[in-house]
């Protein structure tokens, strides 16, 4: 069943179509990845399913209503459970992960109510669940600032799973990462697919190989090739303008 349905939307800036006529379906548990080269509209796509950009032309729809996404707010679909991490963590540096996971829990709170905040057994448990998924569970006290680049990025992550979200969309989560980071996150992103959709933007095609997903790939703002790893890879279009690069 779909999740998600981008219906022949293009989008321009100043005569330069970042996306054009781009259509394709994610499905309500999948773990997608898509790839391209700079400037085939990866980040515009993001842009437009979370609000952030109006597309010229065509549809969004979500859910098994096919409620379209093109006149709401960002606030609107991140409330309707779509949830965006960026390519950047963005993190409260000065405050404890616990800290961090409790601000996002999906019950509306500010960085300030944590001060007034009163534990309860309920919102722990719902933190433990999260830091163990993101293998920060031994590091609930220590600060944000003071975890490694790859930690903080499973932090960001945590926070958006604290939301509940349906929809994860993921922008190069590898980037920056150990070895070892990298193979934690390969697992966590195939378990998070297995209970809602996660879309990954990435270059890395060794992190992608690893993923074992089905791979979208982008071109001049539309699909070039859709397939499992090795498909897109032996797609002669697919070397020619962004493998062999």
């Amino acid at each position: 069943m779909n999740l998600l349905h981008v219906d022949n939307i293009t989008v321009s800036f100043d005569g330069f179509k970042a996306v054009n006529a781009l259509s394709f379906d994610i499905e309500t548990t999948e773990l997608r990845a898509i790839i391209g080269p700079n400037g085939a509209g990866k980040t515009t796509f993001m842009d437009i399913v979370t609000g952030k950009t109006r597309p010229d032309s065509g549809d969004v729809r979500w859910g098994v209503n096919g409620v379209s996404l093109l006149r709401k707010s960002e606030a609107q679909i991140a409330q309707l459970g779509i949830g965006r991490k960026f390519q950047k963590p963005t993190v409260f540096e000065t405050q404890t992960v616990y800290d961090n996971l409790l601000m996002a829990l999906s019950n509306n709170r500010n960085p300030f109510s944590v001060l007034v905040y009163k534990q309860n057994s309920k919102d722990d448990e719902k933190i433990q669940n999260i830091a163990t998924q993101i293998n920060l569970n031994e590091k609930m006290d220590i600060l944000a600032g003071e975890l490694s680049h790859g930690q903080k990025q499973w932090l960001e992550i945590g926070m958006l799973l604290a939301q509940n979200p349906k929809l994860l969309l993921i922008d190069e989560p590898a980037a920056g990462m150990t070895a070892p980071e990298r193979a934690l996150t390969v697992r966590l992103l195939r378990e998070l697919a297995l209970s809602r959709a996660v879309v990954v933007v990435e270059h890395d095609m060794e992190f992608i190989r690893q993923l074992e997903c089905r791979v979208t790939v982008l071109h001049e703002g539309a699909v070039l090739a859709e397939g499992q790893i090795d498909f897109v890879t032996q797609n002669q279009e697919v070397i020619e303008v962004y493998l062999g690069r």
